[in-house]
């Protein structure tokens, strides 16, 4: 909960109509979330780091399929380039994607709840893309044994 305590700060900021500078919340050496305050609206953009190739590929196949635009629900958009918002802030930009979550006034009644989520979803999507690998290699092994079984039959003929 501390951690998602200055995105908290930022929903009743947003509720009360306030305007506060933009929140950082440090989430890994190279990674934070950001939380910024608009007119009527409260903004959360994760950027996404990954060191490995493969978890690179994977992270690039599965953030687009965010977006979002159901009533109801914070408007979510993904980027690959840093999005406007977040030019003013200094800072490295190694992510490989960022998504947005804009919520409405509207949707800012549950601001903790929002605000754990949001904490949570960065391991939530890196848990997603380890079991995607984890489902490729098992399927990749899965192919080679039925081909190795399959090739000893190939010479004979």
């Amino acid at each position: 909960m501390a951690f998602a305590l200055p995105l908290v700060k930022g929903f009743q900021s947003a509720m009360k109509g306030e305007q506060i500078p933009p929140v950082k919340v440090p989430y890994r050496p190279e990674e934070s979330l950001y939380g910024i305050v608009n007119q009527n609206t409260f903004n959360i953009i994760v950027p996404f780091v990954f060191d490995n190739d493969t978890d690179k590929v994977l992270a690039r196949v599965l953030l687009p399929s965010f977006d979002s635009k159901k009533s109801g629900q914070p408007l979510v958009k993904f980027f690959r380039q840093r999005p406007a918002e977040l030019e003013k802030l200094p800072g490295p930009d190694p992510a490989i994607g960022y998504l947005v979550f804009v919520f409405f006034t509207s949707l800012l009644g549950k601001g903790e709840d929002h605000a754990l989520r949001m904490a949570c979803l960065r391991e939530y999507v890196g848990m997603h893309l380890r079991m995607s690998k984890a489902n490729l290699q098992s399927r990749m092994r899965r192919d080679v044994d039925k081909w190795l079984r399959e090739l000893p039959g190939l010479y004979d003929q």
